[in-house]
């Protein structure tokens, strides 16, 4: 469903951010959230929190400044190491 505003067409949040990770390179420093990770994998958001994040070869979630590990709801991880997780997977 695209959302209306003001007679114009605007393009729904989840598209937006889908334009957005598909030009992701090894070198983005853009940070991602379960979420976009999902939408990367083309699969659920349970799939990817049960399975992907939790494989030893996923990139580490990053830590804050005093160096605690954020909630998981609130883990973020740097696109360009996701990328380089998701090219290595190809080439096996």
């Amino acid at each position: 469903m695209n959302y209306v505003y003001n007679d114009c067409m605007t393009v729904h949040p989840t598209t937006e951010r889908c334009l957005v990770l598909i030009h992701l390179t090894e070198q983005s420093s853009l940070l991602l959230n379960t979420q976009d990770v999902a939408l990367l994998f083309d699969c659920s958001y349970d799939h990817v929190y049960k399975r992907i994040i939790s494989h030893p070869e996923f990139p580490k979630a990053i830590r804050q400044v005093d160096g605690k590990i954020r909630k998981r709801e609130e883990r973020r991880w740097i696109a360009g190491d996701v990328i380089r997780y998701i090219r290595s997977l190809n080439r096996h």
